[in-house]
């Protein structure tokens, strides 16, 4: 079962993160490193953020529309049927 999204995600909530001294690795809500978010908004895979004020965020329609078609896209490739899980 998938946790349910928030409805604004910042930016280290959305990917994973490795530990850096003191502080532990995080993982977001994609299993995806900076780097590779970058990539995809600018290939249209992944939404781009939106400002919202001072900070650039994501809307949690979009990221659960992205996990809901990447999740259609394994099934597919795997050959399963979208189904409950």
């Amino acid at each position: 079962m998938i946790a349910p999204i928030p409805a604004i995600i910042r930016f280290r909530e959305l990917v994973n993160h490795p530990a850096k001294g003191d502080k532990p690795a995080t993982r977001g809500i994609l299993p995806i490193g900076h780097a590779a978010l970058y990539k995809g908004m600018a290939a249209g895979i992944y939404p781009k953020p939106v400002q919202m004020g001072g900070l650039k965020v994501w809307l949690g329609s979009d990221i659960a529309a992205l996990v809901e078609r990447l999740q259609a896209d394994s099934d597919a490739v795997n050959g399963r049927s979208g189904g409950a899980r």
